[in-house]
């Protein structure tokens, strides 16, 4: 009687995620692009989600980390430990009309970033001196920097009320 419980609560677990893995196919904008980091060959390429297919690539710096793209879809930052912060433009637009240009930040290996929801501010933390930087998106400059002394800061998550940089909560009242 168990076996048969198990196997009848597999099957519908199945039936649960097929179920939603075509429902969120179906729900895909036609527009919807995959934005992939090749790290080996410093590009990020963009992908149609529902048939794989590479519908570009652009170069970024070496060796990229992450990736985030801004709330309307025109932007997309990406980190790369020895480089800063690469830009591109024309995501919306795809294919031939990006245009890459580059933010330094300060500190030793930008690694982990990520935009603030409204997409104004786009903070980067660095590994190895736990450096951290806010970006204005608009003008494309650092317009503050601070340091957490974390040897291992390479990840930045937006919560709401709350930012979170390597295991370690701030609030936008701790960094004025």
């Amino acid at each position: 009687m168990q076996i048969v419980r198990h196997s009848l609560r597999f099957v519908l677990s199945c039936v649960v995620l097929v179920t939603s893995a075509n429902v969120a196919a179906a729900q895909t904008p036609s527009g919807a692009r995959l934005l992939v980091l090749l790290r080996n060959a410093s590009a990020l390429a963009f992908v149609d989600p529902a048939s794989g297919m590479v519908l570009g690539r652009v170069p970024v710096g070496r060796d990229p980390h992450e990736v985030a793209v801004t709330p309307d879809g025109s932007m997309a930052f990406v980190a790369s430990p020895g480089e800063g912060i690469s830009v591109i433009d024309g995501v919306a637009a795809g294919p031939p009309k990006f245009k890459t240009t580059a933010i330094p930040v300060p500190g030793k290996t930008p690694e982990g970033l990520d935009l603030s929801p409204d997409g104004r501010e786009l903070w980067t933390v660095t590994r190895g001196d736990g450096g951290v930087s806010i970006i204005d998106t608009a003008s494309r400059k650092v317009i503050q920097s601070f340091s957490l002394k974390l040897t291992d800061a390479n990840r930045v998550k937006f919560r709401p009320r709350l930012h979170q940089l390597g295991g370690t909560e701030i609030s936008r009242r701790s960094r004025r």
